[in-house]
């Protein structure tokens, strides 16, 4: 699993690194390419969580039909 998430959470590299790989950045840096590959994001409520984030980021499930 490769997470994506704040680096300014709190220890939120220690509470989800036993999940999988975790990658840190500002949230404020967060993009989509960022997300692309990503199975799961944490986020603050600094981070625009959007369509744009999101949808142009095609989920890992959706990469493997075809």
């Amino acid at each position: 699993m490769h997470i994506v998430a704040d680096e300014h959470i709190p220890h939120v590299q220690e509470a989800f690194s036993t999940l999988g790989k975790v990658t840190t950045c500002s949230g404020r840096d967060i993009t989509a390419t960022l997300v692309q590959e990503a199975d799961a994001l944490i986020v603050r409520s600094i981070t625009p969580v959007n369509a744009c984030l999101l949808y142009t980021s095609p989920s890992p499930r959706d990469r493997t039909r075809s």
